[in-house]
């Protein structure tokens, strides 16, 4: 959206995007946490907020000059779900859920066909 006069520019679809970090290594680069799971089973979730929430979702980084996106990690959440936030340090990703008491450390391209 354009500050000055509210013009969009550009529309991207990205699933139930939750919170974005910009990638310090890449500065036109934004990391978005992306979830596939009903309301009803995030909310579920804050019920037990020490316990690993199975909720799927992805890692997507978006290009902020040519709006390209392409999904860095994905999964189904048994292990560790509902990453709502993700930093990238080298060739790995470091994702924080609002739930259980963890932080996960992936490689990039996990789960990604």
């Amino acid at each position: 959206v354009n500050r000055n006069n509210g013009e969009v520019l550009h529309e991207l679809d990205i699933r139930s995007a939750d919170n974005s970090d910009w990638d310090p290594a890449q500065p036109n680069k934004l990391l978005v946490a992306s979830h596939d799971a009903s309301l009803a089973k995030m909310q579920g979730c804050s019920s037990h907020p020490h316990e690993n929430c199975p909720a799927p979702f992805a890692i997507v980084e978006l290009d902020t000059d040519d709006y390209s996106q392409r999904t860095l990690f994905q999964t189904e959440g048994e292990y560790y779900g509902a990453g709502t936030a993700a930093l990238r340090v080298g060739d790995k990703l470091f994702i924080g859920s609002f739930s259980g008491e963890r932080i996960l450390v992936a490689p990039i391209g996990y789960g990604v066909e």
